[in-house]
């Protein structure tokens, strides 16, 4: 087993230092799911062409949730995706080109003439940001400044100034730019600390601990914002028992090589004898606890038996297209963490977005990608993510888990 198993309670309830973040979420058309199916294809094609295994696995376009911070003084105020799947800050720069790239066009713009904290990159690993994705290379320059990151000041900050922002992904999507919270091992340049490691290094916080909770959109009240990051711990107000009493799995020991928060179980397909990990190493699939996918992710080779499994009836078509009131006949999929089933239902599992018509249109949330440099690996995203309350522990370096009060 090449992580070990330990289930222990977590204190819940908020104590001083422990900051909550709102955050947005927004759910897609029909269209923009569309899209995401054509930006995995490029995903798979970027992989095989040898791009280095930290990128390609990141989605952005159809990650949903995202809150603010401020970079500079006064501050500039930027929407980012707070994205476990990552490690780099990065927002849209005004030395971007409006008319080359829409994107730059349509989001905010960081101005460091505008800041009188500005600093030049001095990072002897180098100091341009590239970001190689399906759609296109996002390219800028790394530069410091202050942030604020959930009220907490980082004095400063390296973060990417983005000047090529390609690609219809970045022009519809709500947010300005990423805030990766992954382990800085895959933070670009060599040497880049994230804004979390800063607030680490700071003191600042209650413990070296964060938890996401992401709560499911209600067409009825698409402003209400429930969603929320915790910095430095967690709230029982987001657990189902009220008492916050979390499933802890330890990290798998290759989490410093790849940098992210990694971890291993089993999947299972509710009436289907379907094992999708009975040739990973140890029978256990590795997989990625990302906030910054809204869709469950694998290896092709080994996700088609499984979205088959999950098929079995035929409602599904070949572009993970279903009737919306076929949805529920879907069977529940069962992942295997830390010695514990946690079931996870279609009405998670199957996105909903809106067409032009304004018809719902459901899509099969399970996709695949093809087997990266890094391994076989399982993502691990929002819709587990939404029925569960995630912590993400730095200290002790693992996860853990509790059934989300659903609001």
């Amino acid at each position: 087993m090449r992580a070990a198993l330990l289930a222990a309670a977590f204190v819940g309830q908020v104590a001083g230092g422990v900051v909550s973040v709102p955050m947005t979420h927004r759910p897609k058309t029909a269209a923009q799911m569309r899209r995401v199916r054509e930006w995995r294809a490029g995903v798979s094609a970027t992989a095989k062409a040898g791009t280095p295994p930290l990128a390609p696995i990141k989605n952005f376009e159809d990650a949903e949730y995202y809150g603010p911070i401020t970079i500079g003084t006064p501050g500039q105020s930027f929407e980012v995706i707070f994205d476990t799947g990552s490690s780099n800050l990065w927002v849209p720069s005004t030395k971007c080109n409006k008319i080359l790239f829409p994107a730059c066009a349509k989001h905010n713009l960081y101005d460091n003439t505008s800041s009188s904290t500005a600093l030049p990159c001095t990072n002897p690993n180098g100091c341009e940001l590239v970001l190689p994705y399906g759609s296109g290379i996002v390219l800028g320059g790394i530069t410091v400044d202050s942030t604020n990151f959930g009220g907490l000041p980082i004095k400063n900050q390296a973060f990417g100034a983005v000047t090529v922002e390609p690609g219809a992904i970045w022009v519809e999507s709500p947010f300005d730019g990423i805030l990766g919270m992954a382990y800085p091992y895959i933070a670009l340049p060599k040497g880049t600390a994230p804004p979390f490691d800063n607030l680490m290094a700071q003191g600042t916080l209650a413990s070296n601990v964060f938890s996401f909770y992401l709560s499911t959109m209600d067409p009825a009240k698409p402003t209400q914002q429930t969603s929320a990051l915790l910095l430095g711990g967690t709230d029982t107000k987001y657990c189902a028992d009220g008492t916050c009493e979390f499933t802890y799995e330890k990290l798998n020991f290759l989490y410093k090589e790849f940098g992210y928060w990694l971890i291993s179980g089993g999947i299972a397909v509710e009436n289907s004898t379907v094992n999708v990990c009975a040739k990973a190493i140890g029978g256990k699939c590795d997989m990625v606890v990302d906030t910054g996918t809204s869709i469950l992710v694998g290896p092709n080779n080994r996700v088609q038996p499984l979205i088959d499994a999950v098929n079995v009836s035929g409602v599904v078509d070949s572009d993970g297209i279903l009737p919306c009131d076929k949805a529920d006949s879907l069977p529940t999929l069962t992942f295997t963490i830390a010695g514990k089933e946690w079931p996870l239902g279609p009405d998670f599992y199957v996105l909903r977005g809106q067409t032009t018509s304004n018809d719902v249109e459901c899509q099969l949330g399970i996709q695949g990608i093809s087997p990266l440099g890094a391994g076989e690996l399982w993502i691990l995203g929002d819709p587990f993510l939404r029925k569960y309350y995630t912590v993400f522990d730095r200290e002790e370096n693992r996860v853990g888990f509790t059934l989300a009060k659903q609001q």
